[in-house]
């Protein structure tokens, strides 16, 4: 996945090792990230419909699971995601404990900027989530 590529998909990287990066206008490349099992890569150009930001790269044998964007809609009012998951399913996708998720997806639903019905979830704010994300 290459910085200013449509962003098309979630993805979750499995197992492996990957970067993010930028390059300058003289093709330095700076690593801004570095993922493992467990995270992930490309929910805001997803939920936005933005362009890529950054190239990311696997840095060995990894398996990368994705979440494409045929599995969600964008509406007026939200990024509906449509995908029935349990919170166990999420955590086990996540790295986290169950009761984890289920604290983390009712504070995002406090917050105001997802809402979660059965087998959706509804991304009503990208930006305010951008914001809470970083403070989980």
């Amino acid at each position: 996945m290459h910085v200013d590529d449509p962003g098309t998909a979630l993805y979750i990287l499995k197992s492996g090792l990957a970067k993010i990066t930028l390059e300058d206008h003289q093709g330095a490349e700076f690593i801004l990230r570095l993922l493992y099992p467990t995270d992930f890569f490309g929910d805001m150009a997803l939920l936005d419909g933005m362009p890529r930001s950054a190239t990311i790269t696997t840095q060995a044998p990894s398996v990368v699971l994705t979440l494409a964007a045929e599995r969600g809609r964008v509406t007026l009012q939200a990024t509906v995601i449509e995908r029935r998951l349990t919170q166990q399913e999420l955590a086990g996708l996540t790295g986290m404990r169950r009761a984890t998720v289920a604290r983390t997806l009712q504070a995002f639903q406090e917050a105001g900027c997802i809402r979660v019905d059965a087998g959706s979830i509804s991304v009503l704010e990208p930006e305010l989530l951008r914001r809470e994300m970083g403070r989980a």
